[in-house]
């Protein structure tokens, strides 16, 4: 990665484009090649998600799939999660660092999951295949997959009292290829299997990745049979100019200034405390600036992060603020630059723990960047998405068949939509980092049929804040999950215990997450667990889950009165809460609005008068 050392103990992540001369491509061709690139990642992501192995990854969609160019750069990207690409162009750089274009072979296949050179976090295994035209590098096809275990001291590969990096799990640096000239390594191969607990799985997705990059491999080959090597090579150095110039022209239309945010992490896994991400966003003509100078040191638990994912959490919300017709690639990110103090959160040293990196210290930095960029475009502003994801794994022994097993309850993300300058939030809307999908009951429970849900619904408002707005955010989920016949164990990782997720412009916060144990008999609450914890779930006892819901947007008492009306019917809003929240009056017998009295009422709001009885 291009880390520049500066001053003061502060590193700088740039990305450039270095080309004399910007090649020039006919408009029909390069919509054209553009939107081929767009639809090969796209099938390639379909063959992925035919041919995996493991239902829940199938379900969720765990994985992303991305084309980069002859100079390694990130040209096409599949509609998955969007801080994987970000993450998968730095891992890419990470290994041509190492080995170079040279080490690159015809039908080699390389796998890396080392964070020391670009990845995540240990479950994330990238596949990188270069792509020949008649002995000519045309690009890299990459896939990451997050894998439901690589090895470590906990099912998963969540480890929550980890203390370093080697602890979560086993490393694959750039140098191992899985295939070398078209032919399975299986001595590597053999490796992996015998430290992953599920073996056949894990082939079979393992497997499903590497078809997913040979598809687009192929459509590589018959696009470029179709335009020659030096027009697709052209069009796409072109088509990252482009977004180059499309973020930069998105930059320029932002006010001048200094934005600030902090975002609060509740515990590492080793201590309860709370954990500050800071940043100082500068807009500067032409140029977006994060610096998250003052973050809190590295924790000593598995909550930090490296330069991988502290880019991608940066380059995704950006994405977000740019107008439709942005062409997401490497090119998007060159006028973005990124400061970060090593040894902190977000840039740990080489031999912290990181396990949970993608949702701790990775999403506090989403976060911090989206709440900047909220108050310099407030149009395009949301309140917070939930604020955390949260993560739930059940894990034991498999009483059918004697071996292990490992659930990722994904109902655990089910978070609720933050509310927008012009439109409710989504209920148990997929965090925007995140883009997964929340399989239904039934999916889940012929998976794991060991474990049952009691109930699982949207969250109930409680007496509280809850997302009110001028546009409320979206609710969370709630659910109640049951062992039969078994004794489990848990791990849980979320944040929003203390601090709740936030609204913006005058609109509420919303609810917290909490995960408690109950008594199965009675419902009589045994413990509330902390936000980081690997805890028993015996049999006779259930697991509460409530997911925070979205923050809202704008003031309440702006909230249009008929919706308000909809909120009391719908059971969202009580009728205390519609007269004193939103300063709306309502008639319950003819459920209709008030429409005298609510006039009354916020004129009387307005003027800084008493309410009347």
């Amino acid at each position: 990665m291009p880390v520049i050392k500066l001053n003061g103990n502060k590193e700088k992540l740039v990305h450039q484009l270095e080309h004399a001369k910007v090649p020039k491509v006919d408009l029909i061709t390069f919509e054209i090649i553009f939107n081929r690139l767009q639809s090969i990642c796209a099938e390639m992501g379909a063959t992925v998600h035919s041919a995996a192995h493991n239902p829940l990854f199938a379900e969720t969609k765990d994985f992303s799939c991305a084309l980069f160019d002859y100079e390694a750069h990130l040209v096409a990207m599949g509609e998955y999660l969007p801080g994987h690409q970000g993450g998968m162009q730095n891992t890419l750089e990470g290994v041509i660092n190492t080995i170079g274009f040279e080490g690159f072979r015809e039908g080699d296949m390389i796998m890396c999951n080392d964070a020391l050179f670009g990845a995540s976090h240990v479950p994330d295994l990238n596949l990188f295949h270069p792509i020949f035209y008649k002995g000519e590098l045309m690009g890299i096809c990459g896939i990451l997959v997050h894998h439901v275990d690589m090895g470590g001291a906990a099912p998963g590969s969540y480890v929550v009292d980890a203390t370093e990096i080697y602890q979560e799990g086993i490393r694959y640096p750039p140098t191992t290829k899985l295939y070398e000239g078209g032919k399975l390594r299986e001595d590597v191969l053999n490796i992996w299997l015998t430290n992953v607990r599920y073996p056949e799985i894990q082939r079979g997705d393992l497997m499903a990745q590497v078809s997913g990059c040979l598809t687009g491999a192929k459509r590589i080959v018959d696009l470029t049979d179709k335009y020659g090597s030096r027009v697709v090579k052209d069009t796409c150095v072109a088509i990252q100019h482009k977004s180059a110039e499309v973020m930069r022209e998105t930059i320029r239309a932002m006010p001048r200034g200094v934005y600030y945010a902090e975002d609060i992490i509740n515990g590492d896994g080793r201590e309860d405390k709370d954990f500050r991400v800071k940043c100082a966003m500068t807009v500067e003509e032409d140029r977006l600036i994060f610096d998250f100078a003052g973050t809190d040191k590295q924790a000593k638990g598995m909550i930090n992060c490296h330069w991988g994912v502290c880019a991608a959490n940066c380059y995704s919300p950006s994405m977000t603020f740019a107008p439709p017709h942005l062409l997401r690639n490497y090119g998007a990110t060159v006028p973005i630059e990124i400061i970060t103090e090593p040894g902190t959160l977000n840039n740990s040293s080489r031999t912290a723990a990181i396990g949970g990196s993608t949702i701790e210290a990775g999403y506090a930095t989403y976060n911090c960047a989206y709440s900047c960029l909220s108050q310099a475009v407030p149009r395009l502003a949301t309140g917070q998405w939930a604020g955390t994801i949260g993560l739930l794994l059940t894990w034991g022994n498999n009483p059918a068949s004697d071996t292990y097993f490992t659930f990722f309850n994904a109902a655990s993300m089910a978070a609720g939509g933050g509310a927008r300058s012009n439109q409710d939030g989504w209920p148990v809307g997929s965090l925007k980092v995140a883009n997964m999908t929340i399989p239904n009951v039934e999916i889940e429970e012929s998976i794991a049929p060991f474990l049952r849900y009691r109930f699982r619904r949207l969250r109930k408002p409680n007496a509280g804040n809850h997302g009110q707005g001028k546009y409320c955010g979206g609710p969370g989920i709630e659910f109640e999950l049951e062992p039969v016949g078994i004794d489990a164990n848990i791990t849980y990782l979320t944040n929003k215990y203390r601090q709740p997720p936030e609204g913006v412009y005058g609109g509420y916060p919303a609810q917290m997450a909490r995960l408690k144990i109950k008594d199965a008999a009675t419902g009589r609450v045994k413990k509330v667990l902390p936000p980081k914890v690997g805890h028993p779930l015996s049999a006779g006892e259930t697991l509460y889950c409530a997911v925070p819901g979205g923050g809202g947007y704008g003031n309440p008492k702006e909230r249009d009165p008929q919706q308000v009306l909809l909120d009391y019917l719908d059971g969202f809003i009580t009728l205390r809460e519609a007269k004193e929240v939103f300063a709306v009056a309502l008639n319950v017998v003819k459920r209709q609005v008030d429409a005298a009295a609510t006039r009354r009422l916020r004129a009387s709001l307005a003027k800084g008068k008493k309410r009347p009885a």
